[in-house]
């Protein structure tokens, strides 16, 4: 009986040293590395990856050791695009602003190599400041590929200024080309002498080809509410203007080229 009792908790024992191990080794989503194959969904790779899974991934893929660190460390992995563009066998490779003091995003274009292999052979790199940079993909008339809208590059900013800009990428075989930059946002505040000016653009492509731009100011001022009887002042903007401008393709160039704007009747 003594002996059926012994053997009774040695079992106890080691099944509980048995769930104790495996719970300790458990671990959700991919083990190992991460293939990075053109066969393989590395866009699922990359969601279900750990940190220094996707920082691997990423070096594999011909991303620069420091910004892949920053990107599988600080980004939320549903935030890093891997997508296919129409029209072309690359797929872009997108993530947000990221890095310490000065932040960036980056936009890289993926090509398949002779090992079957995705691999990185063009990439741009944007400042971030007022808003996160973001892109969509739009497909413009005559264009076979997909074009790359990148938006709120930050071209600068300083006391009570704002200016961001948004770019427009072609894909050309291996290369990224930058076809047409113009203002996304721009904010002035001027103080004591008088209500801050804000521009906003946005462009719409057209069946003919060209691109319209929409941009649209805004004066931003204080009013004191109530009349003279209340001083709390309360902020009020004002659409001062409207106007439209359209971009057409220069073949010479391989550019869009800028119009003038025009008030919006």
């Amino acid at each position: 009986m003594a002996g059926h009792r012994k053997t009774g908790a040695l079992l106890v024992a080691l099944l509980s040293l048995f769930l104790t191990n495996s719970r300790a080794q458990v671990r959700f989503g991919y083990s190992g590395g991460l293939a990075g194959e053109a066969s393989a969904d590395i866009d699922q790779e990359l969601k279900l990856g750990s940190p220094d899974q996707r920082e691997g991934l990423l070096k594999l893929l011909g991303v620069d050791g420091a910004i892949a660190h920053d990107a599988a460390a600080a980004v939320p992995n549903s935030n890093i695009h891997i997508e296919p563009i129409v029209g072309s066998e690359g797929r872009l490779l997108f993530f947000p602003c990221t890095g310490p003091g000065s932040p960036s995003s980056h936009l890289y274009l993926l090509r398949t190599t002779k090992e079957h292999r995705w691999h990185v052979v063009a990439g741009e790199r944007f400042d971030c400041w007022w808003k996160p940079t973001s892109y969509e993909l739009i497909k413009t008339e005559g264009k076979v590929d997909q074009s790359v809208l990148i938006h709120h590059v930050n071209r600068g900013h300083g006391s009570g200024i704002v200016e961001d800009h948004m770019l427009l990428f072609e894909v050309r075989g291996n290369l990224l080309a930058n076809v047409l930059e113009t203002k996304e946002y721009t904010s002035e505040d001027r103080m004591a002498e008088g209500p801050i000016v804000q521009h906003s653009s946005t462009l719409l492509p057209l069946p003919d080809g060209s691109i319209e731009e929409t941009r649209i100011t805004t004066t931003v001022g204080s009013s004191t509410k109530g009349g003279k009887s209340e001083t709390a002042p309360v902020m009020q903007s004002h659409i001062a203007l409207a106007e439209r401008r359209r971009w057409r393709w220069s073949a010479g160039d391989k550019h869009y080229v800028d119009g003038s704007f025009a008030p919006v009747p």
